[in-house]
């Protein structure tokens, strides 16, 4: 067991004018960490003036880890679908979990308690204190979860951060409880830090503090001043390191060290970073650190930490690059004194903007006056020149979350032109402290803008359809007709490509309408495209209107034909065509092409895709298309509908001895209703409503007994359906509910049924790429004429429910089967993946074992098994059911139990291979009387329904 002691003080940080001042607090922490059972210990003792502290009887703290724990995980989950924090675990195994917490005041027991049921708030009472100091100390333990980044361990490395308990944010006169962790903008107070950590001989540390080793050889000392993050990291291998000095200005050196766990450190870093420091210095001001660390490691990433930069890749032509703007990002974040308030990812900006400055930095060699500075400043900030970092620093800060990225598209527009540059250059006269709202409200004042501006949300904005309708030259550049047919007013940026591959962007504010954008210094001749929202992350209805092409004078590319596969291009008209060769048992060999318009993105609301194929045994046309109309809504209700319908045409049966072959012909009409949800990427919800017109050739003879003719006879089932889907990083759950409806004769006989289906799925990743699958399936007959028939044949009754999906129970003609009435040799080992019951032990089309006119339900359960490595596509699998029959001769129905279960091969869920082990007794009778050995009993099932483009799907 290794023991860490670690002694920590914290130094309050100087809050606004109107808030409370607090004394400065200090800890004397002590922890111990179990390397075996990942366990770490930690006894706090703090001690700070009880006068200075907020009236009321109760203090409030933060302890980061709690928010994580795994004592409620679904808020974990929550919080790592938002994208708010930068804790990412491995699986539901790997949360981090608070135990054994204790509290006293002065060494007596104090009373604590949670501001919610997460246990990350904690508030001590202040009741019968009467001493000018006060002394309060925490003991706890903390299991430290699977890493994946932010707080516990990976492969040889361990990571702890924001694990010690820290005074909550007061502002305006009371406690935040409510502030969600970042990584770049920490409202916490900054600290000086002495820690006193022991390692034992096996671990290796390296901190963001200031390190040194104590003479036992075990102990590490850890300090710092004016830090907001601790962040210790252990690894059991020893890391290559370059140590260095930055020359600043009048004289002064920085430190630095630069580690790279996994390679050889880059030669040219120290010079790099002196000649880039050296410019920043002249920028900003002082380096806020004591010191600066550099981990180049492709398993980490940068969390925000104070004076530690995470770079996950360094390039050896990108070295520069990357260095500078680490630098520049480091820099800036510690002069910065976030505000909740304000954009959170504006020290983003800030840092991109002296990254680009930093980086022509021979015009800083000898900086002559301000005027000089501002003039720099001001052109390469300006989005409208023909600087094509613009983009690019526009790109860096967007994030795919759009209500996040729209906001950021608002700085844009006030970042853009030189009132940034105007902007600080105004604050560093008026010696006005670099902070977010200071800068904020400096921008939104030379832009006349109110406050309202960083405030605006998704709903305030509203779906958007802005269409470029035409482009003209003007003299000193280019005019731009748009017009937003919605009623949202997102602002939006306008990008021009160039025909030598360069671009620049201008974002501009948004409107309802039509308007008119002017680009100055820009030849239109030059010109290839100009786009709107070239990232895609407005909420456009229509995209493929934003697109404008100079040489073609026209909205949208010309169609393109592609082979095999079309590219990934926005809005780009393509055909593709893809040669193919199918086959089933009755038609055999079919060779057939693929030909659709089917793109990602999106190209436009129309989309169809053709598969004529030939059947060379039956010489005839089969095949397949389907066609379908998608349209985006700005409704508050009901978000996309989808009208379609699809044709399906193949052979079911074959008669060798009469020469004949049976067609189906299946269409299946539909409409479907998605629903508006706040996150569409976690969240969906759909209602379907779809009809299958089935029509099959049957044979009918002559009177002496000869074939004369096939007919065909029409089935029409009709089908409602709702599903909803929510999926998390750890999680998916799904529910989809299916009321089915046929009317049909039935040996001169009229008959009808309605049927209810319910299929549940869950999955859980209970560790790093290792999932537990559970599936629910209950379908039942709310009437049915043919409920006590024996037969599950078409002739005698329709609409049967099985356990076993196979091809001849498959009714409706929605999955592909190799084949279906014939189910003989390999082809009955053939199972559904996505249909019926889920059972996995096929029978084949003799037998209608599993099968029922009444009722039956099932759970099927998968799981990757935890001893192997996760990358084998091997999982576990065990079915069990129960169905109902009628038995005749007592009048009854009875239940029948069955299950099975082995191991499942598994192919990115496209295609999966079965091996039985177990089955109940009746299921292996009657499995076994067409599976005598072991290698027949093994079955297969595929699922082409996910395949982009493929008419099924």
């Amino acid at each position: 067991m290794a023991k860490w002691t670690l002694w920590l003080v914290m130094l309050c940080s100087t809050l606004k004018a109107q808030d409370l001042r607090f004394p400065a607090p200090a800890y004397d922490m002590t922890l111990h960490v179990d390397s075996a059972t990942k366990i770490l210990k930690v006894r706090t003792v703090m001690t700070f003036r009880v006068n200075a502290l907020p009236s009321g009887d109760t203090i409030w703290f933060r302890l980061p880890a709690a928010g994580y724990s795994a004592a409620d995980a679904s808020k974990s989950r929550e919080m790592l679908k938002a994208g708010n924090t930068a804790m990412y675990f491995a699986g539901p195994a790997g949360y981090a979990r608070i135990d054994s917490l204790s509290v006293t005041w002065d060494k007596n027991p104090a009373e604590h308690f949670s501001a919610d049921e997460y246990n990350e708030y904690i508030g001590i009472k202040k009741a019968g204190v009467h001493a000018e100091e006060g002394v309060i100390s925490f003991t706890y333990q903390i299991r430290i979860p699977v890493y994946v980044q932010g707080f516990g361990r990976q492969k040889d490395k361990t990571i702890v951060r924001d694990f010690y308990p820290q005074l909550a944010p007061f502002e305006n006169g009371k406690w935040d409880l409510s502030y969600q962790w970042n990584t770049e903008n920490k409202r916490y107070f900054k600290a000086d830090i002495h820690a006193e950590i022991y390692t034992g001989d096996t671990l290796n540390l390296y901190t963001n503090g200031e390190h040194r080793t104590a003479e036992d050889k075990r102990t590490h000392i850890v300090t710092g001043s004016g830090m907001t993050d601790l962040v210790l990291i252990f690894s059991s291998v020893k890391w290559p390191s370059e140590v260095g000095k930055m020359q600043l200005s009048k004289g002064r050196e920085v430190p630095f060290t630069i580690w790279h766990p996994d390679g050889k450190i880059p030669e040219s870093s120290t010079s790099i970073l002196s000649r880039y420091a050296a410019v920043l210095d002249t920028l900003i001001g002082p380096y806020p650190y004591q010191s600066l660390k550099i981990i180049i490691d492709r398993d980490l990433s940068d969390d925000g930490a104070d004076n530690l930069a995470v770079i996950r890749r360094i390039k050896k032509d990108k070295e520069e690059q990357i260095l500078h703007r680490t630098l520049s990002r480091i820099w800036v974040r510690g002069n910065f004194e976030p505000s909740r308030q304000v954009d959170p990812y504006i020290t983003r900006w800030v840092a991109a903007y002296y990254n680009r400055l930093s980086a022509k930095n021979e015009e800083f060699a000898a900086p002559a006056n301000i005027a000089i500075k501002n003039r720099i400043r001001s052109k390469y900030l300006n989005f409208e020149e023909k600087d094509h970092t613009s983009e690019k620093s526009i790109g860096e800060s967007l994030n795919l979350d759009r209500f996040l990225a729209i906001r950021k598209l608002e700085f844009a527009r006030l970042y853009s032109g030189d009132r940034f540059a105007e902007v600080l250059d105004r604050m560093a006269d008026e010696k006005t402290p670099l902070s977010t709202e200071n800068l904020v409200n400096g921008l939104l004042s030379a832009t006349g803008k109110d406050t309202a501006v960083i405030k605006n949300n998704v709903s305030q904005h509203g779906y958007t359809d802005y269409a470029i309708r035409e482009v003209k030259a003007m003299p000193g550049g280019i005019r731009i007709w748009i017009e937003n047919s919605e009623e949202g007013t997102s602002p939006f940026p306008v990008t021009v490509i160039y025909k030598d591959g360069s671009n620049h962007t201008v974002v501009n504010d948004g409107f309802s309408g039509t308007g008119e954008v002017d680009l100055k210094d820009i030849n239109l001749n030059s010109v290839e495209s100009i786009r709107i929202d070239r990232q895609g992350i407005l909420y456009e209805t229509n995209y493929c209107n934003n697109t404008y092409y100079v040489a073609s004078d026209r909205i949208g590319p010309p169609l393109k034909l592609s082979f095999f596969k079309a590219p990934d291009a926005q809005c780009q008209k393509n055909l593709v065509l893809s040669p193919l060769v199918l086959y089933n048992d009755n038609d055999r060999i079919m060779p057939a092409f693929l030909l659709t318009n089917h793109a990602k993105p999106r190209t436009g609301p129309l989309v169809y895709t053709l598969m004529p194929a030939f059947s060379v045994k039956n010489k005839k046309l089969v095949g397949e298309g389907k066609i379908n109309y998608e349209k985006i809504l700005a409704g508050s209700i009901v978000q996309k509908i989808n009208i379609g319908t699809g044709i399906r045409s193949f052979d079911f049966n074959s008669n060798d001895k009469w020469g004949y072959s049976q067609r189906y012909i299946r269409f299946d009409p539909g409409i479907t209703l998605e629903m508006k949800s706040k996150d569409f990427n976690s969240h969906r919800s759909m209602l379907m409503v779809k009809a299958f017109l089935v029509n099959e050739e049957y044979p009918v003879f002559s009177a002496q007994g000869e074939f004369d003719k096939l007919k065909g006879e029409w089935s029409k089932i009709y089908r409602i359906s709702y599903l909803n889907a929510r999926r998390t990083i750890f999680n998916s759950l799904n529910f989809r509910t299916d009321l089915e409806q046929q009317s049909y004769t039935s040996i001169d006989k009229k008959n009808n049924y309605l049927k209810l289906t319910q299929t549940i799925n869950y999955t859980w990743q209970y560790d790093h790429k290792r999932n537990i699958g559970v599936r629910f399936f209950a379908a039942g007959f709310i009437s049915n004429t043919t409920r006590k028939s024996a037969s599950y044949q078409n002739i005698f009754s329709r609409g049967s429910i099985a356990l076993i999906h196979q091809g001849f129970n498959d009714y409706t003609y929605q999955d592909y089967y190799f084949s279906r009435q014939n189910q003989t040799r390999l082809y009955d080992n053939q199972v559904s993946l996505q249909d019926g019951g889920g059972f996995k032990t096929p029978l084949g089309s003799a037998s209608g074992y599993g099968m029922s006119n009444n009722w039956a339900a099932s759970l099927n359960f998968t799981a990757d098994p935890f001893l192997l490595p996760p990358w084998l596509p091997i999982k576990l699998y065990f079915d069990v059911g129960t169905f109902s029959t009628h038995n005749s001769g007592a009048e009854k129905f009875s239940n029948n139990f069955l299950y099975n279960g082995g191991i499942l091969i598994n192919f990115r869920n496209r295609v999966q291979v079965h091996i039985p082990l177990v089955y109940s007794r009746d299921l292996g009778n009657a499995y076994k009387e067409g599976h005598r050995n072991f290698w027949s009993r093994i079955s297969f099932g595929i699922n082409l329904h996910g395949c982009d483009s493929y008419p099924g799907k």
